[in-house]
């Protein structure tokens, strides 16, 4: 059986068979800690899609150390695809610990 050539179109890229047109990076401070886990959610009801990032890693070696710089980051969207990072102090999200999971929980008042 014979695989079928997909054609390679640099300008599209894909992760699987999706077709990712733009893809732009995270602000920096996505970069301070290992990430293990993202959420989608509308956090500050704008209507666009914001990012909950969620790691850590505190079982290294001795020689290395704990890699726990990360607390949670909150990134609010604009709707284009930019994200703007929101402080632990603005956003009141903060984790302590290795996170490799998060859930979006919808709570009624």
């Amino acid at each position: 059986m014979r695989r079928r050539q997909v054609q390679r179109d640099p300008a599209h890229p894909r992760i699987g068979s999706v077709v990712v047109r733009h893809l732009r990076p995270l602000p920096v401070q996505a970069q301070f800690s290992p990430v293990y886990a993202i959420a989608s959610a509308d956090v500050n009801k704008d209507g666009n899609p914001d990012l909950l990032l969620g790691g850590n890693f505190e079982k290294t070696r001795v020689s290395i150390g704990k890699i726990d710089a990360n607390h949670g980051m909150l990134f609010l969207g604009d709707g284009k695809g930019n994200f703007k990072y929101i402080p632990q102090t603005e956003s009141g999200f903060a984790v302590k610990g290795d996170v490799r999971d998060i859930q979006i929980l919808k709570i009624k008042n």
